[in-house]
């Protein structure tokens, strides 16, 4: 584990770098960002778009899993990663520059396999948000987090189309590998962020609880699963 900066109470300073968004959510809301921590499972081009959006929203802390090192394909997708980290740690390589983005954010990196998380790891966290993960290792997480009261989200970019998911009860989908699209994960991503954020600041009604996007029609369409 790598820690890069604590900051635990909305300071004037903070204050004053969130004074746009206090002024469109409130001050409640942003105080309840700021006390929020978020996981991260898996760096990708997608995660790397909600890991910005929720950075520059002003959260507690942001900690970053991923066992895998980078490799020359990352630069193309991941705006995070600087070209002379290839080989590197996925998560460590995204320290720098996400702790650019918003230096009041207390930013981690987490080199371990998330399979070899025990279940309490999980619940150190207020939001487990996980892409690139198979669906034993989404309906292991989703249900250390309903064990937790910890809340869940998964998604994934693959191509040009993409989905977010949240507070799940069972969940199931079939997935092929495809690279990923850089507007699709801004697109998909930022979505996944919005939803992240209205769930802590508790403001906005949330999506209920499948968003799917389809380049094709340049739609995005929330679907209710039962």
């Amino acid at each position: 584990m790598i820690e890069v900066i604590k900051h635990n109470d909305l300071s004037d300073a903070e204050a004053a770098v969130y004074d746009r968004q206090i002024r469109l959510w409130g001050l409640d809301s942003q105080k309840r960002l700021r006390h929020a921590s978020v996981l991260l499972v898996t760096m990708n081009g997608f995660s790397g778009e909600i890991a910005k959006n929720i950075i520059l929203a002003g959260v507690k802390s942001v900690t970053f899993l991923d066992h895998r090192n980078s490799v020359q394909e990352d630069i193309h997708t991941q705006f995070l990663i600087d070209s002379d980290q290839i080989g590197k740690n996925k998560a460590v390589t995204w320290l720098k520059k996400a702790h650019k983005l918003n230096p009041l954010v207390n930013i981690k990196a987490d080199t371990d396999n998330v399979d070899d998380k025990e279940d309490s790891f999980f619940g150190e966290f207020d939001i487990v948000c996980v892409t690139g993960c198979t669906i034993t290792q989404m309906k292991r997480i989703n249900r250390i987090c309903r064990d937790y009261d910890v809340k869940f989200f998964a998604g994934d970019v693959w191509g040009s189309f993409g989905y977010t998911f949240a507070d799940l009860n069972t969940h199931e989908l079939e997935e092929d590998l495809y690279g990923q699209v850089s507007p699709s994960c801004a697109i998909v991503g930022g979505i996944m962020a919005q939803e992240i954020i209205k769930t802590i600041a508790q403001n906005g009604r949330p999506h209920n609880n499948l968003f799917v996007f389809n380049p094709v029609t340049m739609i995005g369409q929330v679907l209710k699963l039962h």
